[in-house]
């Protein structure tokens, strides 16, 4: 809300108001809707441009050269797109149930995903990296910034960095512990604390509660259906992680990724708010995290089809299941673009 009014008051109005009546009557109606859709819009470039610099980044570090910018191009456009596989509940469900990284209808998530993809890739290059000011200012303006906007992602994130400091404990002394003690892990507490006494200790009276599955089930008729929903969202994740196993479980990236999603999935699962129960407040931390997953998952995969010599794409038999799943995910992708296009407001749209 306050980025909208920094804008509004940033746009050049009196020249606006100048143009014309109608340019008048225009903006003394949709000011505040221009100025939300002008947020909205940078943020989505934002999110597209941090992850197409990522990219090239493994394009030169992999030595691709031919052709890669229009794969580059589409792979970045396909992540904005990607939705879970739905085709099981077309039209009648395509999003609500699911886990999808592209929702349309919440303004603080879609601010959250660049700064949530920032993060994700200064701490999965800083984590063995040696200490430097640099890196950890950056870190903890992202961190600042991505909890600001929507604390879902901290929330996830903070047990993740401490599952992964046990999981690596053979190598305490290669561990950058000042740049993930104190720019991640003691600085996202404080701000979650902030958030937990403004959010729950306030006016607002609410709280939150153990009940597992309680809040889902408003939504979904049953558990198993749930779970299943939640195959579907995360298919082509879990395509590459069975495929290429032995060569991603040991890479950071790869463990934050499915860590902060797993950590997030079980928080959903278990917690919810007493009075806003139905507002599934708990599930954008698995909603960040998919995004998160489908662009580590995307990378992985796109490393090991693509080889650096010949700069050809080679799919062997599980590239192509791979490829088909991952088709699939983003048919229904669009097809949840399209109908929240004709409905025009997507919190409708199920």
């Amino acid at each position: 809300a306050r980025l909208v009014s920094v804008t509004r008051a940033l746009i050049p109005a009196d020249i606006l108001i100048g143009i014309s009546p109608w340019v008048k009557h225009v903006w003394d109606l949709k000011s505040f809707d221009l100025s939300a859709l002008i947020v909205a819009i940078i943020s989505y470039l934002a999110a597209a441009w941090i992850m197409l610099l990522r990219l090239v980044k493994t394009v030169r570090e992999n030595d691709w050269t031919k052709g890669t910018p229009w794969l580059l191009a589409l792979a970045t456009l396909s992540l904005l797109l990607v939705g879970p596989i739905s085709f099981f509940t077309m039209w009648d469900r395509l999003y609500l149930g699911y886990f999808t990284g592209n929702p349309y209808h919440n303004p603080t998530y879609l601010l959250l995903r660049p700064f949530a993809l920032g993060l994700y890739f200064v701490v999965s290059d800083g984590f063995f990296a040696k200490w430097s000011w640099k890196n950890s200012l950056i870190a903890s303006l992202l961190l600042i910034f991505a909890t600001l906007s929507k604390p879902s992602l901290t929330l996830t994130f903070l047990p993740t960095i401490g599952i992964l400091i046990l999981i690596h404990y053979k190598e305490w002394k290669k561990t950058n512990w000042s740049f993930l003690v104190f720019s991640i892990g003691l600085l996202g507490a404080i701000i979650l604390a902030w958030q937990y006494w403004v959010t729950y200790l306030g006016q607002a009276g609410d709280s939150i509660i153990i009940a597992p599955f309680k809040a889902i089930l408003i939504y979904v008729p049953n558990i198993p259906t749930a779970i299943f929903f939640v195959l579907m969202s995360i298919l082509f994740p879990i395509s590459v992680a069975i495929f290429y196993w032995k060569e991603v479980k040991g890479q950071i990236s790869f463990q934050i990724a499915w860590i902060n999603f797993l950590i997030g999935l079980g928080m959903a699962i278990i917690l919810a708010e007493a009075i806003t129960t139905s507002h599934l407040n708990f599930w954008w931390g698995p909603m960040i995290g998919v995004f998160l997953l489908f662009y580590c998952s995307l990378e992985i995969w796109l490393k090991n089809i693509i080889d650096g010599s010949t700069n050809e794409i080679r799919l062997k038999k599980k590239d192509i299941v791979i490829l088909t799943i991952f088709i699939l995910h983003l048919v229904c992708g669009i097809l949840y673009f399209i109908k929240v296009f004709i409905n025009i407001d997507p919190s409708v749209v199920h």
